[in-house]
């Protein structure tokens, strides 16, 4: 089932590329099943994460569930200007949900972008939620100059 999911998001990528109006987000996504990104974004909730084996090489122990920070982490490490962190995030590992492959943090580096972990925090309530910004130009102090993130 993978590899037909792998086919059908090669053509759809081949299409969108055809396409007029630049194209950023492109996965394919079945409930009950897990889903599968060819971009720099991973666009679905992920909820599991463990440690492993250095350079990519495998996770071990057991899953843990990623919250927001996690999933903020990991969208940073695929997307963002990550490299410089390579020791650290080879070492990591998420997976979508129970029965999905393994990833390494690192498995996709390249892309490159201006992609930053933010917080939003609500002073009044003890509460705060992580996303990732991506800065599209211009002023960084613009609001508007700003992609914000966030599945989870």
């Amino acid at each position: 089932m993978c590899e037909i999911r792998r086919q059908i998001n090669k053509r759809w990528e081949k299409w969108r590329a055809k396409q007029n109006k630049v194209r950023e987000k492109t996965y394919f996504h079945c409930w009950n099943e897990c889903s599968y990104t060819s971009g720099p974004y991973i666009n679905f909730p992920i909820y599991h994460y463990r440690s492993g084996q250095s350079n990519c090489y495998g996770g071990s122990g057991s899953w843990k569930n990623a919250l927001c920070l996690t999933n903020a982490i990991i969208r940073f490490a695929r997307a963002g200007q990550s490299y410089g962190f390579y020791s650290v995030l080879s070492k990591c590992y998420w997976r979508e949900k129970s029965g999905c492959p393994e990833y390494c943090y690192m498995e996709i580096y390249g892309w490159n972008k201006p992609i930053y972990i933010a917080n939003v925090v609500n002073n009044s309530l003890s509460f705060g939620h992580s996303i990732c910004a991506e800065h599209l130009g211009g002023d960084m102090s613009n609001f508007s100059n700003w992609k914000f993130f966030s599945v989870r």
